[in-house]
């Protein structure tokens, strides 16, 4: 599981999982911008052999509002998070999560490969704060 760093997204509570049943990679909004973030993927896809790997984002999302309200670009995150915006102009936290779906398989052999031979799969789903649902998309 990707999932967001804001401490009010706690996946093994929202799942109901017990210490050691997910896998998870923790980082603001869930840009995966470099190499090593998807070498843990790769990690959890060839070692423990995960059927499914889940994107969560999550309502209120203060790195994305803060891309949304910037035009300085001195943080590489925000430039990043920006470069989605054009995926879901309405929804940028959903674009956000869309161009993470789609970078994963292009920058991983090992994902690529996974999903092509229907071993992994990879889901895209939002936690809302406001009522404590997730909400799961394809």
């Amino acid at each position: 599981m990707l999932n967001c760093s804001d401490s009010r997204v706690i996946p093994e509570y929202i799942f109901d999982a017990a210490n050691g049943q997910l896998f998870i990679i923790r980082l603001a909004v869930n840009v995966a911008m470099d190499s090593s973030i998807l070498t843990y993927l790769e990690y959890a896809v060839d070692h423990f052999h995960v059927e499914y790997t889940i994107i969560l984002g999550h309502t209120n999302c203060g790195d994305v509002k803060s891309s949304e309200n910037t035009t300085q670009n001195d943080y590489p995150i925000f430039r990043e998070i920006q470069e989605s915006f054009s995926i879901d102009p309405d929804n940028h936290i959903m674009a956000n999560l869309k161009r993470q779906l789609l970078h994963f398989p292009k920058g991983s052999t090992s994902i690529n490969n996974a999903i092509q031979e229907n071993t992994l799969k990879l889901i895209v789903a939002i936690y809302h704060l406001e009522n404590g649902t997730v909400e799961f998309f394809e």
